[in-house]
């Protein structure tokens, strides 16, 4: 009995020695293995183990940007921003075009506005039959048949009543007053008994105070294009002169030189 149990507890010290052995061998090997798969392919180069050193080296390569990555992203940058630039030159020039020629357009059909109320006048004056058809602060065409957009007054010139509005407002002295006659009341009394020879007399003059007011109202709407210069030198002539004498003026455009003086 003595034997044995000297006997088991020499056995149980080897034991406890290999395996002290066998972990101090053995586990440092399998924990720097487990450590190595963990890394990529790239961090195992030839030659001895890097030393910290190299080791930020590899990592400054890995994922910094070496020069001629730098000088190929400078290079992108730098035709991204030239063809932005071009880009954008390019879209302004075809906006101002198309605004230029918005403009133009607007111009054109501006004259030819004023075209058409000039050829209404004519049109209205040479018949001299009937009443007149037109409105004299608009130059539109006015209705012959009663209606509630229209006033006519006592010595029968005939408004649109937004017009007549309008008038008064820019005239509070003459509110109630025939714009083109401006004194309503004589000009009723006048037409109560007209006699023969006088009646075209005063049709005439009528005719020639409507003709004055709407050239009035020419200028006025069309100032550009009618300007005093204009009013004065059709004053006196007949309206087919205003149409013969009625010109575009010049467009100038905005992407013409501008003389700077």
């Amino acid at each position: 009995a003595g034997m044995g149990a000297g006997g088991q507890r020499p056995l149980a010290g080897l034991q406890a020695a290999f395996l002290a052995a066998w972990v101090a061998a053995v586990l440092p090997r399998t924990a720097d293995a487990l450590h190595l798969r963990s890394l990529p392919s790239s961090a195992f180069v030839d030659g001895p183990a890097p030393s910290v050193e190299g080791y930020e080296v590899l990592n400054h390569g890995r994922f910094g940007l070496d020069t001629k990555g730098m000088a190929a992203l400078g290079g992108h940058v730098l035709l991204y921003v030239v063809i932005s630039a071009v880009a954008l030159s390019i879209s302004l020039l075809l906006v101002c075009c198309m605004y230029d020629a918005a403009a133009r357009w607007c111009h054109r059909a501006h004259f030819h506005a004023c075209e058409r109320k000039v050829e209404r006048v004519h049109k209205a004056f040479s018949k001299r039959k009937g009443d007149f058809p037109l409105c004299p602060y608009c130059v539109e065409p006015i209705s012959n048949q009663p209606s509630p957009s229209k006033v006519v007054f006592l010595c029968g010139h005939r408004f649109h009543v937004d017009c007549v509005n309008k008038w008064f407002c820019e005239a509070p002295s003459k509110a109630g007053c025939c714009p083109i006659c401006d004194d309503m009341g004589a000009q009723a009394m006048d037409a109560e008994q007209p006699e023969a020879n006088g009646e075209a007399a005063d049709a005439t003059s009528a005719n020639d105070e409507a003709q004055s007011f709407i050239l009035q109202s020419l200028h006025r709407l069309y100032p550009e294009i009618i300007p005093k210069a204009c009013m004065k030198r059709w004053a006196s002539c007949n309206t087919e002169i205003w149409l013969s004498d009625l010109s575009c003026p010049k467009y100038h455009s905005i992407l013409a030189k501008k003389n700077m003086q």
